[in-house]
């Protein structure tokens, strides 16, 4: 699995929480990736905010790891938080894979 530029995640000064970054387009490509950062993310904080200020675009397997992502954190008692301006083309991918309907971006900062 390569890492990818385009998922980054950094530990806030507490350890106790931090910031996975998404930018560009997050494809196919880098779902191994994105899975393997949020299970390790889950692992060592109680809660990390997901910016996609710099996302252009996700496909389905993306949206079904952050959608998992959400998921999990409500069963694990950790805390998920959104930030940064949705752009359309985000809004369009989740009405397109059928998820916007589940209301789980309501927990959104």
């Amino acid at each position: 699995m390569e890492p990818s530029e385009n998922i980054k995640f950094l530990t806030n000064s507490n350890d106790e929480s931090g910031t996975l970054s998404l930018t560009d387009s997050i494809s196919i490509q880098d779902a191994e990736y994105l899975k393997k950062t949020i299970l390790e993310v889950f692992d060592c904080t109680q809660s990390f905010n997901i910016n996609i200020e710099g996302l252009n675009s996700i496909d389905l397997s993306g949206i079904q790891i952050l959608y998992s992502a959400f998921e999990t954190a409500k069963n694990l008692n950790k805390n998920i938080s959104i930030s940064g301006d949705f752009p359309d083309s985000f809004k369009r991918d989740i009405e397109s894979a059928g998820f916007n309907h589940f209301n789980w971006l309501c927990h959104s900062a």
